[in-house]
């Protein structure tokens, strides 16, 4: 039983491929530049700084690269106010594939023919929604007010920023 070590780029080969298709199943709409970007800026670095002829970009981080194209989306709501109480508006926040990372996000409410001013809805701020290694959904659920106003349809807008572990957010 002896053991024959191989090295180099046909080694590497299968393990980067595997990896791009990881990449492109947790976020599809990707270019080929961009996974690769994704594969490069998250390997972790071994031997001298930056590229070099015998390490290459380094060792391929799997789920740092994966990680790092999941997107966010928010779902579109519509709910009947009424004429008293309280109605809740519950969003969907989605990641577009688990991740095996912790992702938070801030997620905020901003007036648009709806405002807080009149009362319309209830701004509670800037909150921090988690999603924790596997989930893919989670809610947002902003009150909205129910008044005696005859008024056409109204709208306010629920903001992302800040995501942690991922790519861009997308609404």
């Amino acid at each position: 039983g002896g053991f024959v070590t191989f090295q180099g780029t046909s080694m590497a080969t299968p393990h980067v491929a595997g990896l791009a298709a990881l990449i492109l199943d947790a976020n599809p709409t990707l270019t080929q530049t961009q996974v690769r970007s994704a594969i490069e800026n998250n390997a972790l670095d071994l031997g001298d700084a930056g590229f070099d002829t015998l390490y290459g970009n380094g060792r391929i981080q799997a789920s740092n690269s994966v990680n790092s194209v999941l997107t966010l989306s928010v779902s579109d709501v519509t709910v009947t106010e009424g004429n008293s109480s309280i109605t809740p508006a519950a969003f969907t926040i989605s990641l577009s594939a688990p991740s095996t990372s912790t992702v938070t996000v801030d997620i905020a409410t901003a007036d648009g023919t709806a405002t807080t001013a009149d009362n319309d809805y209830l701004d509670g701020g800037i909150f921090t929604l988690t999603f924790v290694p596997g989930d893919i959904s989670e809610s947002f659920v902003p009150p909205v007010n129910g008044d005696t106003t005859l008024e056409p349809d109204e709208t306010f807008n629920v903001t992302l920023s800040n995501p942690s572990s991922c790519f861009p957010v997308v609404i």
